[in-house]
């Protein structure tokens, strides 16, 4: 008898050390998604939001909570119109946070195109400036993982994306073409051929930082990299002409690819917002929500 209570016993402490490390592994996982670095891309991060304002030439970063004052963490003036050169500062709009420290990059106009990339905290405090970039127009900041930050930008004939390394200051070219970061979570961002004048489905791979492994994406318009996977919209034609928009989650490497949302050209039905929390649409006249965590 105590043979078979020693036994149950030993089952027992098994089972509870088995669950404990279960429980471990599944709070580390989710506090590494919640801590990831990520391009904003409009969703609150930690019950914070970003914006980039715009008033009277001047344009501002701007962090918000509900409950609280908005905090503007940095302006600049930036002045361009058709037929003249741009002068100024101006805060680029590709911006990467993981909802505590947030950086973000500003071109001056008046030296070249020099950009230099600060970090700051949510509540404004702790400015600090990370690097410069040599004619760094239009940079955009993709993610930051295991200490090292990813951005591209226009180069003189083709587009540049860079590797940072925090540590050690050194900087490593990883991509030379005609694609831009556009989206990061964590290890995993998006390439893509730049956003031209109209609506264009745009060639584009997924890439991981970590693995160093690259995936070929389905040409979309817009997308974004989750936790989750990719999410991207894409337009389909008949007869030569542009017949439905819809929307599609895939995995990180462009596998297991799932139709969301379809709406008719026009249908006069279309998707009114869409970030990493939800995508809000309009489909026979009404605003619906569809949530992410449900799908």
């Amino acid at each position: 008898m105590g043979t078979q209570n020693k036994i149950r016993t030993s089952y027992h402490i098994a089972a509870i050390i088995f669950c404990t490390i279960l429980y471990c592994m599944l709070f580390t996982s989710q506090a590494q998604a919640e801590t990831a670095y990520r391009t904003w891309e409009g969703e609150p991060i930690n019950g914070y939001t970003l914006s980039r304002e715009y008033e009277d030439d001047m344009y501002y970063l701007v962090c918000s909570k509900k409950g609280q004052d908005a905090v503007v963490l940095d302006e600049s003036y930036y002045y361009w119109e058709e037929g003249t050169a741009a002068e100024g500062q101006l805060i680029n709009e590709a911006f990467i946070t993981n909802g505590k420290t947030i950086y973000y990059s500003i071109t001056d106009f008046n030296d070249d195109g020099l950009t230099t990339i600060y970090k700051i905290s949510v509540k404004g405090k702790g400015r600090t400036k990370v690097k410069t970039v040599k004619k760094g127009y239009w940079l955009r900041l993709i993610t930051l993982y295991d200490g090292k930050l990813y951005y591209s930008y226009n180069g003189d004939d083709d587009y540049l994306t860079y590797e940072y390394n925090m540590k050690t200051k050194r900087t490593k070219r990883i991509f030379k073409g005609k694609y831009v970061g556009e989206s990061g979570y964590g290890a995993n961002i998006i390439m893509s051929e730049p956003m031209g004048n109209g609506m264009e489905n745009r060639k584009c791979f997924s890439y991981n930082v970590k693995t160093k492994k690259k995936y070929s994406l389905p040409s979309s318009m817009f997308k974004f990299v989750a936790s989750d996977g990719i999410y991207y919209e894409r337009f389909t034609t008949k007869n030569g002409s542009m017949d439905k928009y819809n929307l599609y989650k895939c995995s990180f490497k462009g596998t297991n690819k799932k139709k969301l949302l379809s709406f008719g050209f026009m249908s006069g039905d279309y998707i009114t917002e869409m970030n990493r929390k939800f995508i809000k649409y309009k489909k026979n006249g009404k605003v619906k929500t569809l949530y992410l965590s449900k799908i």
